[in-house]
């Protein structure tokens, strides 16, 4: 943390386009903790922001046609580098993105930065770990992504569920939206926590430790035929007793190849894979209906609540934390309209 009155000066490092969501949330939880300093600090504006980018010229922001003015990187002497999203939504897009021009040419400057903090989410994430930059350090990346970063990096200890991980001066986030998470823990650590926490209440951020709650099993399945396979099998069994082996014979494959693959697609193993199965059925069942819970654990293939329970706290989650979402959606979406009021006739009694 510095304490010097020195603003802390912060260079977001730029492709030519970007997430517009990203790049936004990285200034404005910055510019939050500019005009909140005052109150926490006794100093106004801790952060000095800069927007860069190899060439200079203006950044396209998608969706959309937004365009941000940013100066060249050349020259910069940022005290932290933070590298927002830049928008892939495919593994080819990313993919695309990583092997055009402009990010070889942004990753030869971040290599020259390997000294400074470093922070990134997203997809920027691939960008630093192409410029070397999280080789031997621990790191995350939107879920859907983690499997892939692990397999073009192997050099990166890839934490596939965390929302924020720091390992020494490199920080990392998860998906396009985890930029705000990366934002406080940078806000906190720079500047000051009561500060970060001032930050996320004004711009109402609830804590969310954890990406597991928001993983998909179906699309992690998708990169495997055995383990799409196998997922679905699972889904339709669910209230039935199964192991492992009888998992593996579905699919027409061994065990030990079936949780080869598993952990090939999802980062974990066949147990693992099957829980979060039933613990993404489960949080359907108590969203959608007003079964209760025993009924649900019955349903999803748990003895009894208590291990329904269980699962769900591996996830960070209580079973009741779903049903409490869907209870307040409905309210949101089913309160009643106000009637007019009426006014009151005037009285005809002559007095």
């Amino acid at each position: 943390m510095q304490n010097s009155p020195v603003p802390i000066h912060v260079v977001v490092a730029l492709l030519p386009q970007m997430d517009a969501t990203s790049v936004s949330v990285t200034v404005q939880a910055l510019e939050t903790a500019n005009r909140l300093g005052a109150r926490v600090l006794g100093r106004s504006r801790p952060f000095r922001v800069t927007l860069g980018s190899v060439d200079g010229n203006p950044v396209s922001c998608g969706p959309g046609p937004f365009q941000l003015p940013t100066v060249r990187l050349a020259g910069l002497r940022p005290d932290l580098v933070v590298v927002p999203g830049a928008g892939a939504d495919t593994e080819a897009a990313l993919r695309d993105v990583l092997a055009s021009r402009a990010a070889e040419d942004l990753c030869a400057w971040l290599r020259r930065q390997a000294r400074r903090k470093v922070a990134a989410s997203c997809t920027g994430v691939f960008l630093l770990a192409k410029a070397g930059l999280l080789d031997g350090f621990a790191a995350t990346t939107t879920w859907w992504l983690a499997g892939t970063l692990a397999t073009l990096h192997p050099r990166v200890r890839v934490e596939r569920d965390a929302m924020v991980v720091e390992d020494s001066e490199r920080i990392t986030a998860g998906a396009s939206l985890a930029q705000l998470d990366l934002m406080l823990r940078l806000v906190a650590r720079e500047a000051s926590p009561a500060l970060a926490s001032l930050v996320a209440r004004y711009l109402v951020v609830d804590e969310r430790p954890s990406q597991a709650r928001y993983i998909v099993p179906s699309h992690l399945a998708r990169s495997s035929t055995e383990v799409t396979a196998a997922e679905r099998w699972v889904r339709e069994h669910l209230g039935k007793p199964f192991g492992i082996p009888d998992l593996a014979r579905s699919v027409g494959t061994s065990p030990r190849t079936l949780a080869r693959r598993i952990a090939e697609a999802t980062g974990s193993g066949p147990l693992a894979f099957v829980r979060r199965i039933r613990v993404d059925a489960a949080r359907h069942l108590l969203a959608t209906t007003r079964l209760p819970v025993d009924a649900i654990a019955a349903r999803v293939g748990y003895d009894d609540p208590a291990s329904l329970r269980r699962a769900f706290a591996r996830f960070g989650e209580r079973p009741t934390d779903a049903r409490r979402a869907h209870d307040r959606s409905r309210v949101a979406t089913s309160r009643p309209k106000r009637r007019p009021v009426r006014k009151p006739r005037a009285s005809r009694r002559v007095t």
